[in-house]
């Protein structure tokens, strides 16, 4: 069975998440990600969905993510960033 259909990373930007303690997650707007921009991170399979996890954009604009290399999400809106992690983890681990 493709596991492609049933696996959904989802991603939300959080604004000022390093110089805020605690900010609830939200909703993005359609903005660019820039380096210094904080994301959630949820995988999500067979509808069991984990608690986001939290990543920052080094000052390259590049991420690092649980089990994959790196990845340059700068400049890149929010929904075309969910795109490239989902295609970085969906053939490699769930194909």
């Amino acid at each position: 069975m493709r596991l492609r259909d049933s696996f959904l990373p989802t991603l939300l930007l959080l604004y000022g998440c390093v110089s805020s303690p605690v900010q609830p997650l939200k909703e993005v707007d359609n903005k660019p990600l820039a380096p210094g921009d904080c994301i959630a991170v949820s995988l999500v399979q067979d509808g069991m969905d984990e608690k986001p996890k939290v990543y920052l954009l080094d000052s390259a604009g590049d991420v690092s993510l649980l089990f994959i290399p790196k990845i340059h999400l700068a400049g890149l809106t929010p929904n075309k960033a969910e795109q490239q992690i989902y295609d970085a983890y969906v053939p490699k681990y769930f194909s």
